[in-house]
């Protein structure tokens, strides 16, 4: 956005094994790519112990099968002003191109839950009448922590 970057045009990549979608089986581990992610039912909030985590009012999963991938034509996620395109939201966020369809996703159908690392949808929030918290984990292969 203040910069202007010349460079050869970067080859054609194909698309690699972790560009479709992969179920989130609760509680499980689904390894995707270089990620993995951990999901479980809790029956409070965690400490927060600085890890990259998420979490949501479960039942979401009443909904859409919760899958593991990556941005999709037709994509939104709702935040507190209201329901927006990811594509506009990345925008907004000075996601430069190259990096939007690299993005690890959270989604139930076409509305994304979480855009791991970034933002995270304001439906589903834990509340005082939560009975089950859906919580997320995402870490690198080989770290244990």
């Amino acid at each position: 956005y203040d910069r202007l970057i010349l460079r050869p045009a970067l080859p054609k990549r194909e698309p690699q094994e972790s560009a479709s979608a992969v179920p989130v089986i609760v509680p499980g581990r689904i390894d995707y790519g270089e990620a993995v992610l951990e999901a479980e039912l809790l029956e409070a909030l965690p400490a927060d112990d600085g890890s990259c985590g998420f979490y949501l009012d479960a039942v979401v999963l009443k909904g859409a099968p919760l899958v593991l991938r990556q941005r999709q034509p037709g994509d939104f996620i709702e935040l507190p002003t209201g329901r927006k395109k990811l594509k506009e939201v990345l925008i907004d966020d000075k996601v430069p191109r190259e990096r939007r369809q690299g993005l690890l996703l959270l989604a139930a159908g076409h509305e994304i839950l979480w855009v791991v690392g970034r933002r995270r949808t304001s439906h589903y929030p834990v509340t005082d009448q939560t009975k089950r918290i859906l919580y997320f984990q995402i870490k690198e292969k080989g770290n244990k922590k």
